[in-house]
């Protein structure tokens, strides 16, 4: 295994690409109401869908700390807006 994975893990950029504003906010799930969690799912669906390559999901699982509404909305706007092909702006 190569001391810095880094190298290895760039020729997969192009097919999967994490960074912190492609996730919806951690305070929103926690703390947020579901018209806040549809919103944040719809924005990033909008943004980053369009010609594929974008997943929604959340790992492993839903924290203790987060709604369970907020959640189930997380769950509701994926379908709502994360099909294909996307037309939500």
């Amino acid at each position: 295994m190569p001391a810095d994975p880094q190298p290895d893990f760039r020729r997969f950029l192009d097919a999967i690409w994490f960074r912190e504003p492609d996730r919806v906010p951690i305070a929103e799930l926690a703390m947020g109401t579901p018209q806040q969690v549809d919103e944040q799912v719809r924005r990033r669906i909008a943004d980053l869908a369009p010609g594929g390559g974008y997943a929604v999901g959340i790992s492993p699982g839903p924290a203790y700390y987060i709604r369970m509404e907020n959640y189930d909305a997380l769950r509701q706007a994926v379908f709502k807006y994360g099909r294909y092909p996307i037309t939500v702006r």
